[in-house]
Order: C-alpha cells, then sequence, then structure tokens
C-alpha cells in the first residue's frame, strides 16, 4: 500500500462506508458527494482535506457536529514550486506515476481518459 494506507478501496466499485470507519484523514480529490460521505465514516477529532474548492455549508455543519475538521483548499502553483519538484524527481526523491502515455494525434483519446475521473497517476501527450 502507499502513502501509509491500510487497504486500498475503489471507491468506484465498493461503497466505503460499508467497510472502514473511524477514518483519520480523508484526502477527497473526486467530489462534495465524497465529502458528504467520509462525514459518516470519520471519526470525531478527524480531518477531510478537500483539494476541488469550496464545501457547502450542511456538509461543513455534519462534520462540526462530529467535531470534524473539514480543510478546503485549491491547489496553486508557480514557477517555483514547479522547478523545486522538477529537481526533486531529477534526483529521484519523488516520482510521478504515469498512467498512460499518448501520441499528439491521440489528444482527443486522452481527453476521454481523463473524463472518466478514474485515471490514476497522470496522462501524458507526447508532441
Amino acid at each position: 500500500m502507499q502513502n501509509g494506507a491500510d487497504q486500498h478501496i475503489d471507491y468506484s466499485k465498493v461503497n466505503f462506508e460499508e467497510v472502514v470507519s473511524d477514518v483519520d484523514l480523508v484526502l477527497n480529490t473526486v467530489s462534495n458527494e465524497i465529502n458528504t460521505r467520509s462525514v459518516t465514516v470519520t471519526k470525531s477529532g478527524g480531518k477531510i482535506i478537500y483539494i476541488l474548492g469550496a464545501v457547502p455549508q450542511e456538509i461543513l455543519d455534519a462534520a462540526k457536529n462530529k467535531s470534524i475538521e473539514i480543510k478546503s483548499i485549491l491547489v496553486q502553483s508557480s514557477g517555483e514550486d514547479m522547478k523545486t519538484i522538477a529537481d526533486l524527481m531529477e534526483q529521484g526523491i519523488i516520482k510521478s506515476h504515469i498512467s498512460k502515455e499518448f501520441t499528439f494525434d491521440e489528444m482527443a483519446s486522452a481527453h476521454l481518459q481523463l473524463a472518466t475521473s478514474h485515471t490514476v497517476g497522470k496522462v501524458v501527450v507526447n508532441i
């Protein structure tokens, strides 16, 4: 398992609320629907981090009632950050997982792959 996870759950195939409970931390990169569902499995004092924007007030209220902290962040990059990441990748300290590579002529297929919302890793278009 990666990132210290005890088990992997494919949320598109399994209703995660039926297989986990008392979760310390949820990193939600999918949707506010997942935030709603995550509140039910996150333990009191746990955290939910959402990287796709604002969280609706009703979800924030439900989390507050369980003493769960929700942090909403939007990812922003800068040239300096990108250089730091590139340097770490060149040194082999961090690695990027490439899900699939496409030629420039396959750009439409690359877009379709991303539209599935089930891509694990990066999609690369070679020019």
